[in-house]
């Protein structure tokens, strides 16, 4: 490895510079070129850039070539920004100032003409010219436009919103360069054309990393902090896997040539195919969703379900910053037909996960059946927040899809019960990590359900007296109703998941609800006389899952902690339960003619049966 400091005149050589076909295409943004060319516009403050890390390569003895395995974002703008200096000055020495001022003396074909076509192209043998940096497939076609020239007249009439992030770069400098005037272009100028000896230390605001043919780039790039916009842990990701192929390749005698359309077709079938065929493919993959507290890209949380089931990622032990790290260890040691077997997997998976695994919508219909156990499963994890068993899900799919598995359905039941137990027996999840790797290794539900100190009948029972997260109340809730619906006769037994959990005897109940106005009945039906034990057993009956139930929208505020008449009612313009009363659960309600402690409890245990009837258990 060699590192130095130097310009960007550095690529003033005889050699290639290739972006591989798989980075990313080119992301900067306004914001980014703006920063560059206020850095490059002052002639007395040398900036720093980063750091651009290339990697010897060969396609013959006789032909060497750099692939750039970091910092084509900055070489590709620096190239551009080159380009629009060069067009910019080429339009002033055409003017008339110009030519007064230099009158017979024609510096350009020596500070001009010369250092760009040095920079920017290089000629083959047979002396065609092409551009110095060989651009990935996806800007190759825009790069090329740019650097010959093909744009440079039309820049002020480009619709940005509909050009590629490659043109509009080339139309802002230009347009940037006009307002800063001739003196900025030129320090501009020096600072892209200056050669850097060994001793010069003024102009060196690039960091050059050259790496030998055999070194380990990614151990290179992992310790460099780059400017600009950093990869994503998918990006890098992806470079690992095809880079490594390709080097695989290349060390088992395969030519470089060779080595590159076997690793292309390999993208374009197995990578590029799932990933990035279509802007809703991209979209797709794009879209974060909540893993816990934190928002994951979708890709991301695929690679880490991937990583998980196949041993090699332990969330217990790694943070996700550690996946990149434990994708190149996993492939390290693989040849390239298992390199290739792998990404084969990868795609298999992906589109597994693509099927299956959309976001739930609030709007999206639901009705009670164990036919539909993916869905059910799926909008319990979502609605619970327990992304830890997605690689679970996705492995018993994966092994369905293989022919290895037939009960999946059985599976998941049994995960969906597991979780809705320890929700409400309100079992520690700081297990769930080394849990799901163990069902992946084949250990089953029920013997981890044996390890569960808290799940039993006493903690169920106590979970749904003391019922304090709305969002488990309404869960439950909602799978009774489409349960109540799929036994009855209802007309509707599709409803979406768009209701507001009410109590209906209040949180705040003091006011309307006190014990003095209306008589706290004990759970075998007398009423306490003892006032301060009263307002305990009204304290507590408001947190049974008996006193809530499922509105449509949520009550005005102030009808919330009314009478049960009123707040059933209505007042005025203001609408009870009665007129949001959709649910088959809170018609039973709102038909009695009071609401107490005694109701609460028989509610409750009504409810609890219903939980049973639907996740199999045996509590009640």
């Amino acid at each position: 490895m060699k590192a130095y400091g130097n310009s960007f005149s550095i690529i003033r050589n005889n050699y290639l510079y290739e972006i591989p076909f798989f980075q990313r295409r080119y992301v900067w943004e306004e914001e980014n070129w703006k920063e560059l060319l206020d850095s490059l516009s002052d002639a007395d403050d040398c900036p720093f850039l980063g750091s651009i890390i290339l990697k010897e390569n060969k396609d013959s003895e006789d032909n060497i070539f750099w692939t750039v395995i970091d910092g084509q974002q900055r070489l590709t703008t620096l190239s551009i920004l080159m380009r629009a200096c060069f067009d910019e000055l080429t339009a002033i020495k055409n003017t008339e100032r110009f030519r007064s001022e230099y009158d017979d003396e024609d510096p350009w074909s020596e500070e001009v003409r010369t250092p760009f076509n040095e920079t920017t192209h290089i000629k083959d043998s047979n002396k065609n010219r092409h551009t110095k940096i060989r651009h990935s497939r996806i800007d190759h076609i825009d790069f090329e436009k740019v650097m010959n020239g093909d744009i440079k007249d039309s820049y002020e009439n480009t619709d940005s919103e509909k050009t590629s992030k490659i043109i509009s770069c080339y139309c802002f400098f230009r347009k940037a360069l006009k307002e800063k005037g001739i003196d900025t272009v030129w320090i501009i100028w020096e600072y892209l054309t200056k050669r850097i000896g060994d001793r010069d230390e003024n102009g060196k605001y690039l960091v050059i990393i050259e790496l030998g043919n055999k070194e380990n780039e990614q151990a290179i790039f992992d310790t460099v902090n780059t400017a600009g916009v950093r990869l994503t842990c998918s990006d890098t990701i992806k470079n690992t896997l095809f880079q490594r192929y390709i080097d695989v390749l290349r060390d088992s005698g395969v030519s470089s040539n060779n080595s590159q359309n076997k690793a292309t077709k390999l993208y374009d079938d197995q990578w590029d195919s799932i990933f990035s065929s279509s802007q809703d493919s991209i979209a797709y993959w794009n879209k974060s969703r909540q893993v816990g507290r934190l928002y994951r890209d979708n890709i991301e949380i695929l690679l880490h379900c991937i990583a998980v089931i196949k041993g090699f990622f332990d969330p217990a032990e790694k943070k996700m910053s550690d996946l990149p790290q434990c994708y190149k260890d996993y492939i390290s040691a693989l040849s390239y037909s298992d390199i290739e077997a792998f990404i084969k997997e990868i795609n298999t998976y992906a589109k597994l996960y693509q099927d299956n695994f959309e976001e739930v919508e609030s709007e999206a219909l639901y009705y009670y059946d164990s036919e539909q156990y993916l869905s059910r499963i799926m909008h319990i994890v979502d609605v619970l927040e327990i992304s830890t068993f997605l690689p679970y899900i996705l492995y018993l799919l994966f092994q369905k899809e293989q022919g290895n598995q037939s009960d999946v359905k059985e599976h998941l039941l049994a995960l969906e019960r597991y979780l809705i137990l320890h929700a409400i027996c309100g079992e520690s999840t700081k297990n769930y990590n080394k849990e799901c790797i163990q069902l992946i290794k084949g250990t089953s539900i029920d013997v981890l359900l044996a390890s569960c100190e808290n799940i039993n009948s006493e903690r169920f029972k106590y979970g749904l007296y003391h019922m304090n997260s709305n969002k488990l109340a309404t869960l439950l809730l909602f799978w009774i109703e489409l349960y109540k619906r799929s036994v009855s006769n209802a007309d509707l037994k599709k409803i979406s998941y768009a209701f507001t959990l009410e109590h209906i005897m209040p949180q705040k109940w003091e006011q309307y609800w006190s014990v003095q106005v209306l008589p706290v009945y004990s759970e075998n039906g007398e009423i306490e006389e003892n006032e301060d034990l009263a307002r305990r057993i009204r304290s507590d009956a408001v947190y049974q899952i008996g006193n809530m139930t499922l509105l449509t929208a949520k009550l005005n505020t102030s009808l919330r902690n009314y009478d049960f008449a009123r707040k059933v009612n209505g007042e005025g313009r203001k609408r009870g339960m009665k007129a949001l009363a959709d649910c088959m659960i809170t018609r039973e309600i709102i038909e009695l003619p009071a609401w107490k402690e005694t109701d609460i409890i028989s509610r409750t245990a009504k409810l609890s049966a219903y939980i049973c009837k639907i996740w199999g258990l045996s509590f009640v």
